[in-house]
């Protein structure tokens, strides 16, 4: 009986640092854009944009000024691809499915989230024609 008192202290103790462990690893998207976009400066150039941020996910051209052009980058609500974390992150939760296959718990719960699509948030960035640099840069949710 003592047994199965302390493998159900061990299990609810390697579920709370699996569950805290992967809550750190995740960020949303709005977090996400407003760290990237803190990176782009005023002035800076379009090689200098896409060597930090990558190539845009999408080019328009401004309607009023169809010379210059905005950049637009999407961010979506996931894990973060710190390799510390994710590899961190698979380690407790592998750790946690070999504890649960071998106390032979069969009703193992639904971690899935729901069913609501990730969020998104966007970064806009206008280059001014003239100069081909960077005039704003805004988080857009």
């Amino acid at each position: 009986m003592h047994a199965i008192k302390r493998g159900r202290r061990g299990l609810c103790a390697a579920l709370s640092v699996c569950l805290l462990a992967s809550a750190s690893g995740c960020r949303s998207a709005e977090e996400c854009a407003v760290e990237k976009s803190g990176l782009v400066k005023r002035g800076m150039t379009r090689d200098e944009v896409e060597r930090l941020l990558g190539p845009p996910d999408s080019k328009d051209l401004r309607p009023d000024q169809p010379s210059s052009e905005i950049w637009h980058y999407t961010y979506r609500e996931g894990i973060d691809p710190s390799p510390i974390k994710v590899i961190a992150t698979l380690v407790l939760f592998s750790a946690i499915v070999a504890l649960l296959v071998a106390l032979r718990c069969t009703n193992l719960p639904n971690l899935s989230g729901g069913t609501n699509a990730p969020d998104t948030c966007r970064i806009r960035i206008l280059f001014v024609a003239e100069t081909g640099r960077v005039r704003w840069v805004e988080v857009v949710r």
